[in-house]
């Protein structure tokens, strides 16, 4: 952290010094500044900047390379993904559809996108649209040859989704209605998770919707701030509650934990795309007072994590009565094991076999706790032993041994 610059968007107050200070600030990074780059790299990129045309084809770009000195394919190809990195230029290299295109006004598609999400008849169709209505948004001759690329730009950045059984209508999230619709929920035996954030960027649940909408509930259980999921006759319902700085997930059906492990992971490619987001997985209480409550206690992933790392198996609820609860099978509840290493998973594998209510195994009694326990099951032997030769020698019913501790002294 340089230092904090204050600045109102509202009035542009304090704007174009803010402006300043990060070009200088960008300027002077390490990969920009002391960046030595070869002569034929200097001549391509300012080739690409003194060139007024707002993209051009992947064959012209490399025919600019070849005319600055490039003869490698791949040196090309370096170059454009370096330029990208930079945003002197834009070139997704990993896209079937937009590598072949290098955009050279970066600020080009977004204008071209908030196009889109601005038109009153997209906003009044709470985010749906269908290529008809793009015809008339990208009418403009800079944008009229260029729709499928565009398109593709949208949903790249998961700005958009194609509704599953409509062809060529989309829909934009951020669109969509504000109000949470009706729906009936079973709320016993939920699996339930949440993720609490420092600072909560803008848009992870629509993200989210774009990424997983094939699943949307009857395509219809979706809002601004959450969806209902729908697979393998289970249902999950991920809501985002922004003020809170909260995204809360439960489940409930046949295969809770597939499902659940489905929607952390795509939240956590999502938020993985973010520099330096820190946000905590918190896992809910599985005991007995806890169990099938809406209110559970929540512990913080990476404690329950901790906790393995110094081999400790048994953690406190937080709540009320104070049960005591097993790590593994809090884990094994909610995550999926690959998020361990190869110890962290032995462990929590081996004591996910422990004994019920939580006693520890037999591997896990110390000596003198096994000791104790031969020298119990010795003495009941003799005591039996010794009531079996009694009656025979003296011509008595032999009698059983009582369960009372105290009687068996005294038939001992």
């Amino acid at each position: 952290m340089k230092e904090t610059l204050a600045t109102n968007l509202a009035t542009n107050r304090g704007l174009e010094d803010s402006l300043t200070q990060i070009k200088f600030y960008i300027s002077n990074l390490p990969h920009i500044k002391e960046a030595a780059l070869p002569r034929t790299w200097k001549q391509v990129r300012d080739a690409l900047e003194e060139d007024s045309r707002n993209h051009i084809s992947l064959e012209e770009y490399l025919r600019i390379c070849s005319n600055n000195g490039f003869t490698l394919y791949n040196d090309k190809l370096q170059l454009s993904g370096y330029l990208h990195d930079l945003g002197v230029c834009l070139h997704f290299q990993d896209d079937p559809l937009l590598k072949k295109t290098v955009i050279l006004k970066p600020e080009w598609g977004p204008y071209a996108v908030y196009k889109v999400l601005d038109n009153d008849d997209v906003i009044r169709n709470l985010g749906c649209f269908n290529r008809a209505d793009l015809e008339k948004i990208w009418s403009e001759e800079n944008y009229a040859y260029m729709q499928d690329e565009l398109l593709q730009l949208m949903m790249k950045f998961q700005l958009c989704y194609p509704i599953p059984g409509s062809k060529d209508s989309y829909i934009a999230p951020q669109l969509l209605s504000l109000n949470q619709p009706d729906y009936d929920w079973d709320e016993s035996d939920n699996l339930i998770l949440r993720y609490s954030y420092e600072f909560m960027p803008k848009g992870i649940i629509t993200r989210l919707i774009v990424v997983i909408h094939k699943w949307i509930d009857q395509q219809e259980y979706v809002w601004r701030s959450g969806v209902i999921l729908n697979k393998d006759n289970t249902k999950a319902e991920v809501i985002e509650y922004y003020e809170q700085r909260e995204i809360k997930i439960r489940v409930t059906g046949r295969h809770k934990r597939d499902l659940l492990t489905t929607v952390i992971y795509e939240l956590d490619q999502i938020h993985d795309s973010y520099n330096r987001l820190r946000c905590s997985k918190l896992i809910p209480c599985n005991c007995s007072t806890c169990k099938n409550s809406q209110n559970h206690y929540f512990y913080q992933f990476y404690e329950l994590k901790e906790r393995i790392g110094y081999g400790k198996y048994m953690i406190e609820c937080g709540s009320p009565p104070y049960n005591t609860v097993k790590l593994s099978s809090l884990i094994d509840d909610v995550i999926d094991l690959k998020q361990f290493n190869k110890d962290e998973q032995l462990y929590i594998y081996n004591n996910s076999q422990a004994t019920v209510n939580g006693l520890p195994t037999d591997n896990e009694w110390d000596l003198s706790n096994k000791l104790a326990l031969m020298s119990i099951i010795a003495t009941l032997f003799v005591g039996l032993g010794a009531s079996l030769f009694r009656g025979l020698f003296n011509d008595k019913p032999i009698e059983k041994p009582s369960p009372d501790p105290a009687k068996q002294q005294e038939q001992l």
